[in-house]
């Protein structure tokens, strides 16, 4: 089976000046699908039987719902402060979980000693590989109904999601100004742009935890040389847009609501047009 069959298109649905991008439907209910697939099918084709990852919980579920299919024993190491509905999700599916309070590095380290794959997106190529085969699916779903977005803004963490993407969008000839959106509880790389914001300690878009992005320096050159840029979003927006997105029937994560939170910062500070049009990832479902 391809992995276009297994990964059939998610709508691209058209609401005011938003187009959202509808990951959220993926079959295990985020765009972590995206690269899992990819990571696993390589995984399988050079002979690993067992995998592991680092997860603040989406990807963990990916990972989970994809190991029967692909074969392969998974191990997921989270940090005790996740989604606890995301640790009990964990829990029904087929892997091993582990409780850890240094996921990064126990991963890490249980991968060196048993020779399991790590399967860290972030450091990952083929993770990359499989994120930008979304961007040619949305380059494709734009072409093809004639639309015209200027920019896609994406809820970003590690930055693995905006890079792959934004990749696939210029292998395909759309050019669009990428922005990277972050919670104010968690700003740490918007507030290269945007210094117009709060500290929060309440972390609602709980999935948005990476200290360190390994592909930082590649993910500044692509925002840069396409015109895009970054902004930080405080709760109380975040709330606002999950209102907005529950009253049209969009039952999606605290990410979807930021995204498109920060699509309205945006305007506000002048980055984009008030009337642009904007491509919004709805990155995962409500846990």
């Amino acid at each position: 089976m391809s992995k276009s069959q297994l990964l059939p298109a998610t709508p691209l649905l058209e609401i005011g000046s938003f187009y959202l991008k509808r990951e959220d439907l993926n079959p295990s209910g985020s765009v972590k699908d995206r690269a899992v697939v990819a990571q696993m099918a390589w995984a399988k084709e050079n002979g690993y039987k067992e995998a592991a990852a680092s997860s603040s919980g989406n990807f963990g579920v990916s990972l989970g719902f994809w190991a029967k299919h692909f074969d392969l024993k998974v191990i997921v190491f989270v940090s005790p402060q996740a989604n606890p509905n995301k640790i009990k999700r964990l829990k029904e599916l087929p892997l091993r979980l582990k409780i850890s309070k240094k996921p990064i590095s126990d991963c890490f380290r249980y991968c060196q000693e048993t020779g399991a794959l790590n399967l860290r997106q972030s450091k990952d190529p083929r993770a990359i590989i499989g994120l930008a085969s979304l961007g040619g699916e949305i380059a494709s779903q734009v072409q093809k109904e004639g639309i015209e977005p200027e920019s896609v803004f994406f809820p970003v963490s590690s930055g693995a999601t905006l890079l792959g993407v934004a990749q696939g969008l210029i292998e395909k000839g759309l050019k669009l100004a990428p922005f990277a959106v972050q919670p104010a509880s968690h700003p740490v790389l918007g507030k290269i742009w945007d210094q117009d914001f709060k500290a929060e300690e309440e972390k609602l878009a709980d999935a948005l935890v990476a200290k360190v992005i390994p592909q930082k320096a590649a993910i500044l050159r692509l925002i840069k040389k396409y015109q895009g840029g970054g902004v930080v979003v405080q709760n109380q927006a975040i709330l606002k847009w999950s209102a907005w997105l529950k009253k049209r029937g969009i039952s999606t994560s605290s990410e979807g609501a930021l995204t498109l939170a920060g699509v309205e910062k945006a305007k506000k500070l002048n980055l984009i047009g008030s009337q642009e049009k904007v491509i919004c990832m709805l990155t995962g479902k409500k846990y």
